[in-house]
């Protein structure tokens, strides 16, 4: 019965102390509504203790939670995630769950994770992210559109935003470090993690009612954040892709896609130009489509070359 498992909900976090809490305090809600042992564990990836304080709120706020912190001063997001699944493995957990700091869980995410485990008997179940934007977001941004599959649909990746991990099928089929620890800055360890665990047989499967709610800050809304993240996510499937089949793998689907984006990258130039004249903003936003476009073309072009952006040595949000 999925009611005795116990469920460890792992955050991550560095430099964010705000969007901490408002995550921490969403996962104790949904806790507390459900008095089930599940715990959380959150990982500080600093050199020191910068949100220890908002944990100490947390604690205070709901005494009867327990709340596992631990510092990691090694900086990557590998080696935190390394940290957070290790203690709650050591702490007894039957299911490792993976929130990212600027994250709310929507009302009713734990039960739906806990009817997934029954319904499908899965290595892994992960749901949507439903994106929320300021008020003062510039007029050629486009809210992320709301990704939601049908219901058991099988993945052969995912990522750590909104994910639920067997601890079973971990320690009997794979070995640590899980995360990919020569990933430190780049990005991409957890989408390289789920593939590695897909590609031993791992089951990924999509709960369509699971959801979390990301807080998109102020410092992504901006056109170069944008371009830099296609360059880095386009980077990053390549060199996953090499990793698991090899550069002559890699290579044949990797240069169609650059090929494609380059053509792509020159005809939405020409479309932003003529359509600039009718509507500025029409015209912004054709830009920055084309501009991303050839950004995925140069990130794997970089990559076929062994160069990857290492952007998460800079922390977004507060």
């Amino acid at each position: 019965m999925t009611s005795s498992e116990i469920i460890a909900i792992t955050v991550c976090t560095r430099h964010r102390p705000v969007m901490l809490a408002k995550c921490l305090r969403s996962i104790a809600r949904e806790i507390a509504q459900h008095q089930t042992a599940d715990f959380l564990v959150v990982v500080e990836n600093d050199e020191i203790e910068q949100s220890r304080h908002v944990i100490d709120d947390i604690r205070h706020e709901h005494p009867s939670l327990k709340i596992l912190y631990q510092l990691e001063e090694t900086p990557g997001i590998p080696f935190a995630r390394n940290t957070a699944v290790k203690s709650a493995l050591e702490n007894g957990a039957d299911w490792i769950a993976f929130i990212d700091d600027d994250e709310t869980c929507e009302p009713g995410w734990l039960a739906a994770m806990r009817r997934g485990i029954d319904e499908f008997q899965s290595a892994v179940l992960t749901g949507p992210v439903r994106s929320t934007m300021p008020e003062d977001a510039p007029d050629w941004f486009q809210k992320p559109k709301f990704k939601n599959f049908e219901r058991g649909r099988r993945l052969r990746t995912a990522a750590t935003n909104n994910t639920l991990l067997s601890a079973s099928w971990l320690v009997q089929n794979m070995t640590p470090p899980y995360f990919d620890l020569a990933m430190q800055f780049t990005g991409g360890s957890d989408t390289d993690f789920f593939y590695r665990l897909s590609d031993k047989g791992g089951t990924i499967t999509w709960l369509d009612d699971a959801v979390v709610a990301e807080e998109i800050p102020a410092s992504r809304l901006t056109a170069r954040w944008q371009i830099q993240r296609n360059f880095r996510v386009a980077a990053n499937a390549f060199k996953v892709n090499q990793k698991r089949n090899g550069l002559v793998w890699a290579l044949f689907r990797g240069l169609p896609k650059m090929i494609g984006r380059l053509l792509a990258g020159i005809g939405l130039l020409l479309l932003a130009v003529l359509a600039g004249v009718v509507s500025l903003r029409k015209g912004k936003w054709l830009m920055l489509q084309s501009i991303s476009a050839l950004a995925s073309a140069a990130g794997t072009f970089t990559s076929i070359f062994g160069f990857l952006p290492t952007p998460y040595k800079k922390i977004q949000g507060g």
